[in-house]
C-alpha cells in the first residue's frame, strides 16, 4: 500500500485504536489515532486524511459528528461507521448521513483492511 494514504481511527476504546493501528500500518498506511470525536473532528482539520474509521458512540461527540465534519473538510472522503450497536438506525442513519460503509463490532483485521482497500478504490 501507498505510505501517502492517511486513515484517522476515532475510537474510545483503546484496544480497537491499538488494534487497527497496528493491522493498517502492517498494511503501509499513514494512521492517525483520536480517543474520542472531538480530537477526530481536530485531527480533520489539522491535516490531510483519506479515510476515517470511526466508532458511533463515544463521549464528547459521536462518530455521526465526526462524519459530518469529515465530509464538510472533504465531501470526498470516506468515512467507514463501527459500532457494537448494530441497530437498524445506526445502519441507516450512517448511510444517509454520506458514510461509505458500517462495520459492526467486533470485526476482524481483514474485514477493515478489505473496506479501506474498496473505499481508496470508489
Amino acid at each position: 500500500m501507498n505510505t501517502q494514504i492517511t486513515v484517522l481511527v476515532v475510537d474510545d476504546e483503546k484496544g480497537i485504536r491499538d488494534f487497527l493501528n497496528a493491522a493498517l500500518v502492517d498494511c503501509g498506511y499513514n494512521v492517525i489515532t483520536a480517543r474520542n470525536g472531538a480530537e477526530g473532528m481536530s485531527a480533520l482539520t489539522a491535516g490531510k486524511i483519506d479515510i476515517v474509521l470511526t466508532d458511533i458512540v463515544m463521549p464528547e461527540a459521536d462518530g455521526f459528528a465526526v462524519l459530518k465534519k469529515a465530509l464538510t473538510v472533504d465531501p470526498l472522503i470516506k468515512v467507514i461507521m463501527m459500532s457494537g450497536d448494530l441497530t437498524a438506525e445506526n445502519y441507516a442513519r450512517s448511510f444517509n448521513e454520506g458514510a461509505f460503509d458500517f462495520i459492526g463490532k467486533p470485526f476482524g483485521a481483514e474485514v477493515i483492511i478489505r473496506k479501506v482497500n474498496q473505499a481508496l478504490m470508489k
